[in-house]
């Protein structure tokens, strides 16, 4: 079975994006448009990576994150994307948890480089 990504991103156009470059490259993805939604997809499915949005209306990715790391979630990958492309926006994502940082827009190829190196190439 190939393996799931799941993004998480309050704006639609986005996640199509992302979801349709990984999808081509061989990824299953799932989406949210909030945590709420990523939420109910971990419930049914466990994602091998999670690229979740760090400024979204009511609980941002930052405390999404820091979450799911308290619950045990503490081998999940996550990959961070943001619009703030500065040090203390990367300190942020870090000291919660994700390992990697994109600055919007989204630059895909550097994002599959990384999705790659943490989680293999898609089967």
């Amino acid at each position: 079975m190939k393996k799931l990504i799941l993004v998480v991103d309050d704006q639609p156009e986005n996640l199509k994006l992302v979801r349709r470059y990984l999808e081509a490259k061989g990824y299953r993805v799932a989406s949210a448009l909030n945590t709420r939604e990523a939420d109910a997809l971990m419930e049914r499915e466990r994602p091998a990576l999670v690229v979740v949005d760090l400024s979204m209306p009511g609980e941002d990715g930052l405390t999404w994150v820091n979450r799911l790391r308290h619950d045990g979630e503490s081998q999940l990958p996550f990959v961070a994307l943001t619009a703030h492309a500065s040090p203390e926006a990367a300190d942020r994502a870090r000291a919660v948890g994700c390992e990697e940082i994109i600055t919007k827009p989204v630059p895909l190829h550097a994002l599959l480089g990384i999705v790659e190196s943490r989680i293999g190439e898609a089967q």
